[in-house]
């Protein structure tokens, strides 16, 4: 609902390859922390936006499965000076944030869980955009639809409000212990992946998904994926979506490293 905020002010076949296995491996590391470098792109009407951040995972055992830490490292973010503060919301409001997944076994997601802290500090990063002077220069009518979608997004219970979140806390786990038959693997979510190549321990995947809505309206999605056999986790991933409305598109991208920790004690 953020992006929705932001964009009611922004905007005017390749060949499949063998499966490795019928199942992907899942063998999360337990001796040693990773690193993630995330890095969001937006193109807007006033320019680009750019958001990068990092994150410390952790994965230990939990029961029969495994529990995955994520803690944010460190976070920055550029954009057009009169909305930066407006579109940082959504990520401003996870600011040194942690987060908990269950997974079981084969790494599926069982459960999410957030820190103590989290519904008060999203509060205080709605109260901040609130009392923004960036909002209160917009048109009325914009300020009044921004507001209600605040409104709801302050209510949200806490599943909903994790539910935020989700996509970006599975993203290491997204493909871990699917099937993968006729060279493609499906993720929990729907989506298909074709098996385009490996190349040593990596598993290099690709899904693309376009859907028009009215007239001159649509969405493309491409997902270019690299895999670790060994530990059945998501090391690159890069998304390129492109939103047509009226005819103007928009290009947003996604950057996703997964890497073991420099320096980890």
């Amino acid at each position: 609902m953020v992006w929705a905020a932001v964009l009611l002010l922004a905007t005017p076949g390749a060949a499949t390859a063998p499966c490795p296995a019928p199942v992907l491996t899942f063998a999360p590391p337990l001796d040693a922390p990773m690193v993630v470098q995330r890095r969001i792109e937006r193109e807007l009407a006033d320019g680009l936006f750019v958001h990068e951040s990092s994150y410390r995972l952790t994965f230990s055992r939990a029961g029969r499965g495994y529990r995955l830490h994520w803690q944010q490292l460190q976070e920055r973010s550029d954009g057009p000076p009169a909305l930066l503060r407006l579109l940082e919301l959504q990520e401003r409001s996870v600011a040194g944030e942690s987060f908990d997944v269950t997974l079981d076994e084969s790494g599926a997601v069982l459960g999410i869980s957030e820190s103590p802290e989290s519904a008060g500090r999203l509060a205080a990063a709605i109260g901040r955009l609130r009392a923004d002077p960036a909002l209160d220069a917009r048109p009325a009518a914009q300020r009044a639809q921004i507001h209600a979608l605040l409104d709801r997004l302050a209510a949200l219970p806490p599943a909903e409000r994790l539910e935020l979140q989700r996509a970006r806390l599975e993203r290491p786990v997204m493909l871990a212990g699917r099937p993968c038959t006729s060279g493609q693997v499906e993720a929990a979510g729907g989506t298909i992946y074709r098996v385009l190549r490996e190349s040593g321990d990596a598993l290099q995947l690709s899904a693309t998904h376009e859907s028009v809505r009215e007239g001159t309206s649509g969405l493309a999605v491409t997902d270019a994926i690299t895999l670790s056999r060994t530990t059945g986790l998501v090391t690159r991933f890069d998304r390129h979506t492109v939103t047509t409305v009226a005819g103007t598109a928009r290009h947003a991208r996604e950057s996703f490293r997964l890497e073991s920790m420099p320096d980890a004690r």
